[in-house]
């Protein structure tokens, strides 16, 4: 079985590659833990690859496989870090993360010649961002960014939907292209954690569990679900004071300070855990009777949905992103910021029968593992790159 194994990775495996993936850090979020998941599958199919970082030590570097280097923190040394890695290094591909990442790696490319760069690839993890929720700084970057969008070899979005707005937004068509992120089923799996993370944090076995599991941000709206379990408190005599909510996610140091964060506050109550960022992220989502996305905006690939569905746990997710596309048939989409629709699909998935409620869970499962695991995202990714970087 092995040999087998072995064998079909190197009738997909076309050539193997010096990669170097560039980002600010590796702790806990989104996009860090996706470029665990490709680092590691591309070490697997025999690829080599390097991962520069500007602030070393993250949550999340005791899972790569990927050789680790660090960047100066200030910027005219971490220009000569980046510089000497080019040089060194001889990589055939540069594929960096998120708008600040992406400028700079592109630009001391273009120090060298064109025989002697790599291929410059820009990964954007966002579908449309709302500039009211970040400082005028962050969108001078994005404005940048865009402006620069025509000299990278190749750009990837995590979604169809981040795909088709950048686009809009004047991205060149020719050069963007959309890889879902991977899902990990064998990390994402029931791990039948209920009695476990019940009696952690001491919930009463009557009560229903939901979680959310998204960094503590505007455009993560959990304002909305506070809503949603506000109206079920005021309207539903079967679930009044019945559902336990746990937030997971961490919290920047300006969201804590900001009067967002102090609003979600004044409506919490004993019922409303904040656990800041955890590691233990598939016994959480196994443990829950249902799971939530309330984002509002800026979600490309919410890796929370379909991690969700991995886990066999049910889902409501906001119609953002690929969200409607991950979900299909086996959850439910409920309009952006309309805490009573959600309230409502609330109330109908914990009123379904459970047997179909399961069955429906386990096929959620499979369409995971069908679309989104390692072998499929590697032939996505191995044809753009090949077909898209010579």
């Amino acid at each position: 079985m092995e040999f087998l194994q072995i064998w079909l990775k190197s009738k997909i495996l076309t050539n193997n590659m010096k990669i170097l993936f560039a980002v600010r850090s590796l702790n806990i979020g989104g996009t860090e833990r996706q470029i665990i998941s490709m680092s590691n599958m591309l070490i697997n199919y025999g690829h080599e690859v390097d991962i520069a970082r500007i602030y070393p030590n993250g949550d999340l570097e005791k899972y790569t496989k990927a050789n680790l280097h660090t960047l100066s923190k200030n910027i005219f040394f971490r220009a000569i870090d980046f510089h000497r890695l080019y040089r060194h290094k001889n990589y055939d591909v540069a594929y960096s993360f998120l708008p600040n990442m992406n400028i700079f790696s592109l630009l001391i490319s273009k120090l060298f010649k064109k025989s002697k760069r790599p291929k410059i690839v820009w990964g954007i993890r966002s579908s449309y961002l709302d500039p009211k929720d970040y400082s005028i700084k962050v969108n001078l970057v994005y404005k940048l960014e865009k402006m620069l969008s025509g000299l990278p070899d190749l750009i990837i979005t995590n979604s169809d939907a981040a795909l088709n707005e950048y686009k809009k937004y004047g991205f060149p068509r020719k050069k963007i292209f959309s890889i879902p992120n991977i899902i990990d089923h064998d990390h994402f799996k029931n791990l039948s954690s209920k009695k476990t993370v019940y009696k952690e944090f001491g919930i009463s076995n009557n009560m229903k569990l939901i979680g959310i599991f998204a960094r503590i941000h505007p455009m993560k709206d959990h304002m909305n679900i506070l809503q949603a379990i506000k109206i079920i408190n005021e309207t539903s005599k079967k679930y009044q004071n019945k559902i336990y909510l746990i937030c997971v996610g961490g919290i920047a140091q300006k969201e804590e300070k900001n009067n967002y964060y102090k609003n979600l506050l004044k409506l919490s109550n004993q019922n409303i855990k904040w656990l800041g960022s955890r590691e233990d992220i598939p016994k959480l989502m196994s443990a829950c009777d249902l799971n939530v996305l309330c984002s509002d905006s800026g979600e490309g690939f919410p890796n929370s949905v379909a991690e969700s569905m991995s886990c066999e746990t049910p889902i409501i997710a906001t119609n953002i992103g690929d969200s409607k596309k991950i979900i299909n048939n086996y959850g439910k989409i409920v309009p952006v910021k309309d805490s009573l629709s959600l309230a409502n699909s609330i109330i109908e998935i914990l009123e379904m029968d459970k047997i179909m409620l399961k069955n429906i869970s386990i096929e959620a499962r499979k369409s995971i593992i069908n679309r989104f695991s390692e072998k499929i995202i590697y032939k996505k990714f191995m044809n753009i790159i090949t077909k898209n970087t010579n």
